[in-house]
């Protein structure tokens, strides 16, 4: 709000966030440290890493770390509620420029859904937008890490959220964007600005 912001909307967001952590209301304490990490942080731990079906990973984490993984998601739907969003499953495939099927693209299309801002677009406009989101992320991350291309970054490859950290700030169209991706398994939320 103090850069010509609703201060109003400013709070209401402030309260979705702290529902997400599990407050309810801010205390002194927050408004001049913040909040702690709902769970601790593993800096520094070295693991092996697998890769595991995310629904198994995220219980699994829950548990070991004797978090109420039903209450994450629940605040999570509050704050979704408390922001006016509303799910969307607009699928996980799409066609590329060859009119070829394309899997593991339902990040592309949200992000795309979320972009157009509407549910009366048609689809073909929702699948060209998550088409062009797709090549414009993909060539900010292989131009980073061209090795990546084939096995980190490509047609049926599904994406890392962590790529839109080579893209929010170069491309001219995403560079204006924050995006918040919601994980309906774990009650978290990524955001990225």
């Amino acid at each position: 709000p103090d850069k010509g912001g609703d201060a109003r909307e400013f709070c209401r967001l402030q309260q979705a966030y702290l529902t997400l952590v599990g407050k309810s209301t801010a205390t002194d304490y927050e408004l001049t440290v913040g909040p702690q990490l709902a769970l601790p942080s593993t800096q520094g731990q070295a693991k092996d890493f697998e890769l595991r079906e995310h629904r198994t990973l995220v219980a699994s984490w829950f548990e070991r770390h004797g978090a109420d993984l039903d209450q994450h998601v629940a605040n999570q739907l509050q704050v979704l509620e408390d922001l006016g969003l509303e799910v969307s499953d607009v699928g996980s495939t799409n066609h590329n420029e060859r009119g070829d099927l394309m899997r593991n693209q339902c990040f592309y299309l949200s992000l795309a859904r979320s972009y157009l801002r509407g549910r009366d677009h048609a689809r073909s406009e929702l699948e060209s937008t998550a088409l062009f989101f797709k090549r414009v992320v993909e060539a900010a991350v292989l131009a980073a890490h061209p090795d990546w291309g084939g096995e980190r970054v490509g047609e049926d490859v599904q994406v890392f959220s962590d790529f839109l950290f080579f893209v929010l700030d170069s491309n001219a169209l995403l560079s204006e964007l924050a995006v918040a991706i919601f994980d309906s398994v774990s009650g978290g939320v990524e955001v990225y600005r």
